[in-house]
């Protein structure tokens, strides 16, 4: 029974959700650096602070599913 549509799909989900934070922690990465090369740079600062807010909501999501997925 663990092959179900279901639990594929909630793990597939899973995957997903975790792969994207990931992407979301390399551009705040990236940006960071860029930014600290370039203080005067407000457009990818604003760049970075939407991206940490997506990144927060996802994460928040991401613990309402599922306390232990964030482990």
């Amino acid at each position: 029974m663990p092959n179900t549509p279901i639990v594929e799909y909630k793990s597939y989900t899973k995957t997903l959700l975790l792969e994207e934070v990931q992407n979301f922690t390399s551009r705040v990465k990236n940006l960071t650096a860029h930014l600290q090369k370039n203080p005067k740079d407000f457009s990818a600062e604003r760049g970075l602070y939407q991206i940490l807010a997506k990144r927060k909501r996802l994460l928040k999501y991401v613990n309402s599913i599922n306390t232990e997925f964030t482990k």
